[in-house]
């Protein structure tokens, strides 16, 4: 979600200045936008590394936890 507001954002910025700018600004725009939304990829995969890393642990940690059993009297 937040990728794709930033995505928007930034093909909202190019299309507002595409008509104030110079062609060299306008790529150097595009070509800035482009870097951006590329590491706003790169952060999203790093936060799903990290939760994936989170729930692998909560669940190793649960594992134990539901082999200990309580003997039926």
């Amino acid at each position: 979600m937040r990728i794709q507001t930033l995505t928007l954002a930034a093909v909202a910025a190019l299309a507002l200045g595409a008509a104030a700018c110079t062609p060299a600004e306008q790529e150097e725009a595009e070509t800035n936008a482009e870097v951006a939304g590329d590491r706003a990829g790169e952060v999203a995969a790093e936060a799903g590394e990290v939760i994936e890393s989170g729930a692998m642990k909560a669940a190793r940690a649960v594992d134990p936890a539901t082999d200990q059993r309580v003997p039926a009297n």
